[in-house]
């Protein structure tokens, strides 16, 4: 099976996260595509508690399955730090048939010195980059998920951003307030 995997802090999910996935699922290039919520972030930047995130993207990504799952392989990886290339390892070894293509914006591909062994991520999995605004030209929304925390904390509406049953959930639990 061909496997598009979409991962990402997802702090919170956004209409431009589902944009990518759609995309993803139109090109039909792929017989799956996973999304994939980082457990812990590599820099050791803080993120809204795992258990929340994995929900607020099954909620955001719901309509697009079958084709699309939500998997926690960022959290069965057990990875000291949450780096690519120790989920990758994980994948290919639990899923040894799979052949993995890793989704990531074209301005994190240009910061491979920073990831830790980029080249073997590069045999683990096919790179597949996404065009991202203020890079090149792009189709997806220009949406930041530190904009919305901020946004969200200073109650401004940006419900147009954020996926309807997603944005309902945060303002129920109260989450980025």
């Amino acid at each position: 099976m061909k496997i598009a995997l979409f991962g990402g802090s997802f702090d919170p999910p956004h209409v431009g996260h589902v944009a990518v996935a759609k995309h993803l699922i139109d090109s039909q290039a792929f017989d799956e595509v996973w999304v994939l919520p980082g457990f812990q972030h590599p820099f050791e930047k803080e993120l809204t508690d795992f258990e929340e995130r994995f929900a607020l993207c099954r909620l955001a990504f719901e309509a697009l399955s079958p084709c699309l799952k939500v998997s926690e392989a960022e959290k069965e990886a057990q990875s000291p730090k949450g780096f690519t290339v120790d989920l990758l390892r994980y994948l290919r070894k639990k899923f040894p048939k799979h052949r993995f293509f890793w989704v990531m914006g074209t301005d994190l591909q240009r910061e491979s010195k920073q990831w830790k062994d980029f080249g073997e991520i590069k045999k683990l999995a096919e790179l597949y980059p996404i065009p991202r605004k203020g890079y090149e030209d792009s189709l997806f929304p220009e949406v930041s998920s530190t904009e919305l925390r901020r946004a969200l904390q200073e109650k401004r509406d940006v419900s147009k951003l954020i996926p309807s049953k997603v944005f309902e959930e945060i303002r129920r639990k109260g989450l980025y307030s």
